[in-house]
This record gives structure tokens, C-alpha cells and sequence, in this order.
């Protein structure tokens, strides 16, 4: 049988610098996999003729993190919304911008069973090609 004497353990540095070694290995892992997983976007409206006035809707989405919105027009005002549906309407999210901005908006956390809506404003009525998106 062997005996096991204190110059064949590894030293408490050579530990040290196994354990550093591995940690590095893992962070590094998780910097190539993280940018990865980062939230999808579809677009629920894709430059849709829209009446002012007029809100475009998701419809329900298991998780909705973030919404944006552009209007082909730089006048009037843009504004998405993150939102519950009724009953009990409420908002999550919600930006406005004006003269031709984009509107974005987002709830890193994610609203669960949430729709995203966008909508234009002009004073004088009219139409606009709005774009919706939304990332879950």
C-alpha cells in the first residue's frame, strides 16, 4: 500500500491557481453564451398603412420584454405600450415621442401574458405607414 506523504499533494498555490483556472474557463463560457440568448423581435406591424388614432395590436405573447414604434412621417406623436388586457386593463410600459422618433419601451423583467400595442396621433388626422415591434 502506498503512503501518501505531503510532497506528492499538490501545494494550496497549485489549488489556488487550478480553481482560478476553472473559474476563468466559466466565465468565459458564459460571455460567448449569454449574448446568445438574447431576446428575439417580431414586428406585428410592418410599415401598415394606420389612421390616426388607430392602435395596432400583438395580441396575447407568453413574454414581452421590450416595443418600439416608428411612424414614415415626422410629424404628430408615436407611443407603444406594454399592457394586460381587460378585465382590469393595465399598463406596464408605455413611452411617447414626438416628430418622427422612435418609441421604445421595455420591461426587462417581462410581462407575462402581455400584448404590445403602438399607435399614432396626428392634430389634422391622416394616415402613416406605422412599424410595431416587440422582444421577448
Amino acid at each position: 500500500m502506498d503512503t501518501v506523504t505531503a510532497s506528492k499533494l499538490p501545494s494550496a498555490r497549485a489549488m489556488r491557481n487550478a480553481s482560478s483556472a476553472g473559474l476563468i474557463a466559466v466565465l468565459m463560457a458564459l460571455c460567448i453564451a449569454v449574448p446568445a440568448a438574447q431576446a428575439a423581435e417580431y414586428t406585428y406591424a410592418n410599415k401598415q398603412m394606420t389612421a390616426s388614432g388607430t392602435a395596432r395590436d400583438s395580441g396575447s405573447k407568453p413574454v414581452i420584454r421590450g416595443s418600439s414604434a416608428q411612424s414614415d412621417v415626422a410629424v404628430g406623436e408615436v407611443r407603444t405600450t406594454i399592457y394586460h388586457p381587460y378585465p382590469g386593463y393595465r399598463e406596464v410600459s408605455s413611452v411617447t415621442v414626438s416628430y418622427g422618433g422612435v418609441a421604445r419601451t421595455s420591461y426587462p423583467a417581462g410581462a407575462t401574458n402581455a400584448h404590445s400595442k403602438c399607435v399614432w396621433y396626428v392634430n389634422v388626422g391622416g394616415s402613416a405607414a406605422l412599424t410595431c415591434k416587440y422582444s421577448n
